[in-house]
């Protein structure tokens, strides 16, 4: 019983750490803005308007960021995310 305990422990360990190796081999900046047809400038001004921590064109963004990002683009540049009611 213990024994399975210990594995279960082990087990749960292994996968975070797998979990923070793979938010770390997201999509750089650069690399989705070639993909969009952007400039790596304007998503970085964008994320850092909204807040969200961008260095620079090779940060490595989380997939969440990514979707968000590529959204923005797809709507385009004039929709804002707070349009009038």
């Amino acid at each position: 019983m213990a024994y399975d305990l210990e594995v279960q422990v082990l087990w749960e360990r292994a996968l975070q750490c797998w979990d923070r190796s793979v938010a770390k081999k997201g999509i750089k900046v650069k690399e989705l803005a070639r993909e969009l047809g952007v400039t790596s400038r304007q998503l970085i001004d964008r994320c850092r308007a909204e807040g969200f921590p961008v260095q620079n064109s090779i940060t490595k963004l989380n997939p969440e960021l990514e979707r968000t990002l590529r959204g923005w683009v797809a709507r385009g540049p004039h929709e804002d995310r707070t349009s009038p009611a």
